[in-house]
Parts: structure tokens; sequence; C-alpha cells
């Protein structure tokens, strides 16, 4: 949503990816779809980016587990 302009990103650890990501996706935007996929349709993905934080030594603070 933060790519599609829907949703403002401002701060925290995945900022320098996002903008890295917006850079990719404001080249792209006419040949890709981007949609909007809730937290409990992707549970599978958000414990593999999760491990890789935790392996980084990352701790979790804003949202539970």
């Amino acid at each position: 949503m933060q790519l599609t302009g829907q949703w403002k990103a401002k701060a925290g650890i995945y900022l320098p990816w996002y903008r890295e990501a917006e850079l990719v996706y404001r080249t792209l935007k006419n040949r890709i779809a981007v949609t909007w996929v809730g937290r409990d349709e992707h549970a599978q993905c958000d414990d593999l980016s999760k491990a890789v934080l935790r392996a980084k030594g990352i701790k979790f603070r804003l949202q539970p587990e």
C-alpha cells in the first residue's frame, strides 16, 4: 500500500529497503500489479522475514509475534 501511495512510509527499520523498492516500482509500475495481502493470509512469509531479523539480533517491539 505504501508503494501505491495509499499509505505513507515515514520511519522504521524497513525504510531503507522501502525507498529502494519505491525506485524500482516507479520504473516498473506500468508493467506490474501490486496487491495488498493481509497478515492472516501470509503467515509463512511473515515467519520467514522475522527469522531473518531475529538472526541479525533485531528485537520486536511494535507488534506482538
